[in-house]
């Protein structure tokens, strides 16, 4: 099927109201969301939109692809060559980049490269398991030790803006399992510890899990020395051959990923408290 992007969404468009109720829901997500598509598996699409892979094959079919994986390729060459591409646009920012100074260009380059790959290979099921253990959980620990830090704040923080009992573990050593030997059946402890791991995080870990408590790991892949003491392990890379420090982009991203589906279990109750935050305006400009 030869045509361009902006006649592939228009297509969409002229036949929306002729489409069933599911295949309305799928086009609407479709056209929003075109430039992600290309790096979605029908899983992803189908847990996003709600819809059964079955339906979303039969959608592809219906406007005259084979199934979802031609409509997603095709889809994929339209943007390249409509230049829709913004990762390609990107790309060619940090090459001029290079010209001045080739260690940011080859920052950027590994940045991009773990987004790319933390967008591919995120993995709906373990980021819904994980919300769904905060969510039935009296008390979430957050841990991070050294630069790890930085993901254990930026969780902490979200979740204390949406009124969870929860509290922050920066700290190891006596201090760090007198804390955690008050972890209950009923708790939680989120743990994200990322190369090189401590000590201190394994410890952590078995001593929840032998206290009865779920145990969340974020951290940079799916096997390493920790992954066995979790319930549930959610992997995004930290790759950086450049500098002696980890990169956290693509953990930050997902971590958004992470407190979006948690917030919608109870999309209800934290719509109100967010809608009282922008109410009080009184430290903002």
């Amino acid at each position: 099927m030869a045509m361009d992007l902006k006649a592939f969404l228009q297509q969409l468009d002229h036949s929306y109201e002729s489409f069933t109720p599911s295949y309305k829901k799928i086009a609407s997500y479709i056209m929003l969301n075109y430039k992600y598509i290309p790096m979605l598996s029908l899983e992803s699409m189908s847990h996003n939109i709600g819809i059964s892979d079955a339906t979303i094959v039969r959608f592809c079919q219906h406007i005259g692809y084979h199934g979802y994986t031609d409509m997603k390729n095709m889809l994929s060459n339209m943007i390249n060559a409509d230049d829709y591409n913004d990762v390609d646009r990107l790309t060619k920012t940090i090459q001029e980049i290079g010209k001045e100074n080739k260690d940011y260009a080859q920052i950027f380059n590994q940045e991009l490269i773990n987004l790319k790959d933390a967008i591919s290979n995120i993995d709906t099921k373990s980021i819904h398991h994980a919300a769904t253990i905060m969510d039935h959980s009296e008390k979430v620990y957050v841990m991070g030790l050294g630069s790890s830090t930085i993901i254990a704040n930026f969780i902490y923080y979200h979740l204390d803006r949406l009124n969870v009992n929860c509290k922050l573990i920066q700290y190891g050593g006596l201090g760090l399992f007198e804390t955690i030997s008050n972890i209950s059946s009923k708790d939680v402890l989120l743990i994200a510890s990322y190369p090189r791991y401590s000590k201190d995080s394994l410890k952590a870990l078995k001593v929840a899990r032998e206290n009865g408590a779920q145990t969340i790991l974020i951290t940079d892949k799916l096997s390493n020395c920790l992954t066995d003491y979790a319930h549930c392990t959610i992997a995004a890379p930290s790759e950086n051959n450049i500098y002696f420090y980890n990169s956290y982009i693509s953990s930050i991203l997902t971590c958004n990923v992470l407190i979006l589906e948690f917030s919608s279990l109870n999309k209800d109750r934290n719509t109100l408290l967010l809608d009282r935050m922008k109410k009080d305006t009184e430290y903002y400009l």
